[in-house]
């Protein structure tokens, strides 16, 4: 649970640094790790709500029924040994440094080992960011690195679309290449699995001749492939306020205009200062005769993007 915990707060670092950075990751680790061990009302409030939530979810008999009640002190259990001499939250510890591939520094190691069941003393932030020396191919290579070389990928192939739609097309391509490897590791990734939909769909206007009249036809297989990629990526993340966006977009390029609506409506349901979704859907409102409305959320798209650039 833990492990899939700081997995997914590495993760997002990639909506802010599009290359993986190594400062950024050790201190999501050092915060994780001092959230799960450190001494404090916070800790235990996160192993009565994330920690307890995901064991039920993901190993229903993980968890006697007293351990399920809400009101059971879950951290506890780190420490009801028979044994005084077994320091549960020390095996914890080992068992996410082994699966994560964690070096820390020798001395955190020998303290921990000798100095069994000390933790109170420690406080709330155990671990310091010098404690980890290095962070492990599981942590550094998981699938961060692909992902943002197919994000580099088709970052250039967007600059190079008007001036240069041959060369875009083979950027284009390397993104799909390196999206569909982070896949290989990550399938369920909504941000990939939409990052990948959205350059197929441009591989496949770029094979059109006149890009403003573009209408996808069902039976295109390539067409049918970028279906798929979109459908799972809002099924890894129905609240992917970015995926449902992209989906909507799609949708309309295949001539579904009630179908597009719903979308690029849910998309700012789940992110109300969703501003691309926002302009798209004010453009598609007036390309649907719908002026009114259109205005409305133009002016709100204006609103936002004032305020962005305060």
């Amino acid at each position: 649970i833990i492990k899939s915990i700081i997995r997914l707060k590495l993760r997002e670092i990639l909506k802010y640094h599009r290359i993986p950075l190594q400062e950024p990751s050790r201190k999501i680790i050092i915060d994780c790790l001092n959230l799960v061990f450190g001494e404090s009302e916070s800790s235990v409030h996160y192993w009565n709500t994330t920690i307890r939530t995901n064991l039920i979810r993901k190993f229903e008999l993980a968890l006697t029924p007293e351990e399920t009640d809400i009101n059971f002190p879950l951290k506890c259990v780190l420490d009801n040994f028979f044994d005084e001499s077994v320091d549960g939250k020390l095996i914890l510890f080992r068992k996410i440094q082994k699966m994560c591939a964690l070096q820390f520094h020798p001395r955190l190691i020998k303290d921990l080992t000798t100095n069994r069941n000390q933790w109170l003393t420690l406080g709330e932030h155990p671990f310091e960011d010098v404690d980890l020396e290095e962070l492990g191919l599981r942590v550094k290579h998981m699938n961060i690195i692909t992902h943002a070389q197919g994000y580099f990928f088709k970052y250039k192939a967007n600059l190079l679309w008007d001036r240069d739609p041959i060369v875009a097309q083979r950027f284009f391509r390397l993104a799909v290449k390196k999206f569909k490897e982070s896949l290989e590791t990550d399938p369920n990734n909504s941000s990939t699995l939409s990052s990948i939909a959205e350059v197929c769909a441009k591989l496949i206007e770029s094979d059109a001749e006149r890009l403003s009249q573009i209408r996808f036809a069902e039976n295109d297989p390539k067409v049918h492939e970028t279906l798929e990629y979109h459908l799972r990526a809002i099924t890894a993340n129905p609240s992917d306020s970015v995926a449902l966006f992209r989906y909507a977009q799609f949708l309309e390029k295949c001539n579904q205009p009630e179908q597009a609506e719903e979308f690029y409506l849910k998309s700012l349901e789940s992110n109300p200062n969703n501003i691309a979704a926002m302009h798209e859907y004010a453009n598609f409102l007036s390309e649907n005769g719908e002026y009114c409305d259109a205005e409305l959320f133009f002016k709100r798209y204006s609103e936002q993007s004032n305020k962005k650039k305060e």
